[in-house]
């Protein structure tokens, strides 16, 4: 079970009557739902609901927009294990991962959520063909930029074998 699995049982149970909720492709969020365009009359609930369990909403062209508060995201960035590079990560990842902690190990304050919210939406969407150039890439700009790097992803790669494949 992926980390999104929690997340998106926890997001379901707040949205009361018929609506998708699924891991936003675009990644502009963890998950997209139709919920406003279907249940107008206790979107503001819902909403209210949301919030007030870790999850922050935007609206966009009728849908939602849910992804992790700030103070979730730092609770769930706390959980995580301490950064190593695992031996038996397939080359391409262990050598991301080297890259990722070459600065050393970013506070989790400081942890880019972008590169975090991509890591987690292409890992449960079993997109690691997709993950790990686009982290190569994210990562050198980072660099280039002089930005924090998500060190985070280190360990949630770790923590996430099963959907390496």
């Amino acid at each position: 079970m992926s980390t999104l699995s929690a997340w998106r049982q926890s997001a379901r149970a707040l949205l009361p009557g018929a609506c998708f909720l699924r891991r936003d492709q675009q990644l502009r969020a963890l998950f997209v739902t139709d919920y406003p365009r279907r249940n107008a009359d206790s979107k503001e609930a819902a909403l209210s609901a949301l919030s007030e369990n870790g999850f922050s909403v935007t609206e966009e062209n009728g849908l939602w927009l849910v992804d992790l508060s700030k103070d979730a995201q730092l609770r769930y960035l706390s959980s995580l294990p301490a950064p190593c590079i695992r031996s038996d990560l397939p080359i391409e990842i262990s050598s991301l991962c080297r890259s990722l902690l070459s600065h050393g190990v970013t506070p989790n304050e400081n942890q880019p959520w972008e590169a975090v919210k991509r890591t987690l939406i292409r890992l449960d969407a079993k997109e690691t063909s997709l993950l790990i150039p686009e982290l190569r890439a994210l990562t050198a700009q980072y660099k280039r930029l002089h930005t924090p790097l998500p060190t985070a992803i280190v360990s949630i790669l770790n923590t996430q074998e099963d959907n390496l494949c």
